[in-house]
């Protein structure tokens, strides 16, 4: 799939899911390392480069300060709180949880936003899918 494709496929699922268009679509490269693998978050030297898969995310604030994030590549939802950590099996959920209290905790955030989120970055390869996610 293309990013093109990807970009339409996420509208398309964030209207079925929420029944109104984003108000906000970002995309975000994969990438590989051409040195310092697992260096980069310990300090040390690395090389990144940007590959041609993406992580794509439509978003649009909410009337209230729930956080419901459809997730098209697990084809579920979580639906997350700021100021209250939850704990999931789910390594994405536990992802998404854990970047929002983070946020919270620097920004106090004020109100909800609902969130389809895709990509073709296959998961677990040590293409930075999870990197892409949060950023």
């Amino acid at each position: 799939m293309n990013k093109d494709q990807l970009i339409s496929q996420i509208e398309t699922d964030f209207n079925k899911q929420f029944e109104i268009k984003p108000e906000l679509l970002t995309l975000t490269p994969g990438r590989i390392n051409i040195i310092g693998e697992h260096t980069d978050y310990n300090e040390g030297l690395a090389m990144p480069v940007a590959i041609d898969r993406w992580i794509c995310a439509a978003v649009c604030k909410c009337s209230d300060k729930t956080f419901t994030i459809y997730s098209q590549n697990y084809n579920e939802n979580v639906v997350l709180i700021p100021h209250k950590q939850e704990k999931f099996k789910e390594v994405w959920k536990q992802l998404a949880d854990s970047t929002l209290q983070i946020i919270n905790a620097q920004f106090n955030i004020d109100s909800g936003v609902n969130m389809v989120i895709g990509g073709n970055i296959p998961i677990g390869c040590g293409l930075s899918s999870s990197s892409a996610f949060v950023i």
